[in-house]
């Protein structure tokens, strides 16, 4: 394609043929601006192409539910490499707009371009989110537990196991890509969110880039607490480990959209009312007096790194 905006032509056909206004949403209401609302980003750019238009919108649907905000409505900006064919427009397109259906977010708006000097798509979702009525965000305290929801490394090592499925088959049998692939599954936070915002939380944090460890940080350095965590309790697949073990890489740097942490005065409350959601929970660690953040292994103690990048970019 050439570079500039998409014909109109090509907009139609394959853009906004496949996301469309969401006529059976649920709560059909316009986004205006409100004291209780907010606008939330999600950004990803991949060799995956056909799949990177899902998961911004799902990323921009994270940061809302951990904000305990609730996703209405959103605008989808793509932007495209001068190679990359219209068929794979059309299948970032309706990638977007299948998962708009399935999350209840309406698309009011967008942006379709060729860019020069890019390799990958690059997809940006911005999302109109309101404050779930009763909750109230407060700040993480002394004393107060980590409760840690799913697996780290989940969406890196699919990902990785998507991408280079045939080196990992020279070491691996074929189900070890099948299970880290179907982990997606477990991609939306909405749901352990939701029962947390109206039992026990206190605030929350999602992981996307930089797995736990960038999490973590992330967490004390918004609330300007210390915390300690303990390796052993980090909830970890096992395919993930094979993934990650293959290409050397850290699962607890590695991107891990679908896991959440959550700050309670009460863990096991939470974790029992996670549970019956079948949601995987457990505590990993809790908030400290001092700004220290420390992860313990064994007798061994280390600081907690500012987040660099991503280990899944590590690989080639």
């Amino acid at each position: 394609m050439n570079v500039g905006k998409v014909s109109e032509n090509i907009l139609k056909r394959s853009v906004l043929k496949n996301i469309k206004s969401n006529k059976n949403i649920k709560n059909d209401k316009s986004a205006f601006a409100g004291t209780d609302c907010a606008f939330f980003t999600g950004i990803v750019t991949d060799e995956e192409a056909e799949c990177c238009g899902r998961h911004a919108l799902l990323r921009a649907c994270n940061n809302a539910w951990a904000a305990g905000m609730t996703p209405e409505s959103g605008s989808v900006i793509i932007l495209l490499p001068e190679k990359l064919r219209e068929i794979k427009l059309k299948a970032i397109a309706k990638d977007v707009g299948m998962m708009a259906e399935r999350l209840n977010v309406k698309i009011l708006d967008g942006h379709t371009e060729v860019v020069g000097g890019i390799i990958f798509p690059i997809v940006t979702v911005n999302i109109f989110a309101r404050k779930i009525a009763g909750w109230q965000e407060e700040k993480a305290a002394n004393g107060q537990y980590i409760v840690m929801t799913k697996w780290t490394g989940m969406s890196g090592g699919a990902r990785l196991a998507a991408m280079y499925r045939d080196r990992l088959l020279t070491r691996y049998p074929a189900f070890i890509m099948e299970e880290t692939e179907a982990l997606e599954q477990f991609y939306s936070i909405e749901k352990e969110a939701a029962e947390a915002v109206k039992t026990y939380a206190v605030c929350m944090n999602d992981c996307s880039d930089g797995g736990i460890f960038a999490a973590l940080w992330q967490l004390g350095d918004k609330n300007g607490v210390g915390l300690e965590v303990n390796l052993k309790d980090i909830p970890v697949r096992q395919e993930t480990i094979e993934v990650c073990e293959f290409f050397d890489i850290n699962p607890y740097k590695l991107r891990s959209d679908g896991a959440l942490l959550i700050v309670t005065g009460k863990p096991e409350e939470l974790i029992e009312a996670l549970h019956k959601q079948d949601i995987n929970a457990t505590v990993i660690g809790r908030i400290t007096e001092n700004k220290d953040r420390i992860i313990l292994s064994g007798e061994e103690q280390r600081f907690l790194e500012e987040p660099r990048q991503d280990e899944s970019r590590m690989v080639y």
